[in-house]
């Protein structure tokens, strides 16, 4: 009897150990009009993926926004796992919480970008601020 529940209460760690969500690599390009945003040279441009209201044990991590070509990637330590999250954008002056190249629209508070990371990897998607949607390419 001892040994038939200790196999089953083994059997239970291992499927709850394999079932966890793995996080996954999320790359993509901030775009405008149609076109990447070009972020100005004495502005550090940055993308954060925040978990949404009612996500548990999601952690929100953020990435920089390439000046030239406004790409950003979230991957090796910083990959994000399965669920929903609040995309946010900022451009600032080092040392300054001001947004100087969004206007503010995009932060935490009020930022109307979200996106589903699913389980496949990897995911490319584009953050169109014009049209105020995050989709996979």
């Amino acid at each position: 009897m001892r040994s038939v529940l200790a196999c089953s209460i083994l059997l239970l760690a291992f499927l709850l150990v394999g079932c966890k969500a793995k996080p996954v690599e999320v790359r993509g390009v901030v775009s405008k009009d149609g076109r990447p945003v070009q972020v100005p040279k004495n502005l550090a441009g940055m993308i954060v993926f925040e978990p949404a209201e009612g996500s548990t044990g999601l952690k929100g991590w953020g990435a920089p926004i390439d000046k030239t070509d406004g790409s950003f990637a979230f991957t090796e330590g910083r990959k994000l796992l399965p669920g929903q999250y609040v995309v946010t954008l900022s451009a600032q002056v080092t040392g300054s919480n001001q947004d100087h190249y969004f206007g503010g629209e995009f932060q935490s508070d009020n930022s109307p970008l979200r996106y589903l990371v699913t389980e496949a990897e990897p995911q490319e998607v584009t953050v169109d601020i014009t049209q105020k949607t995050v989709v996979a390419k």
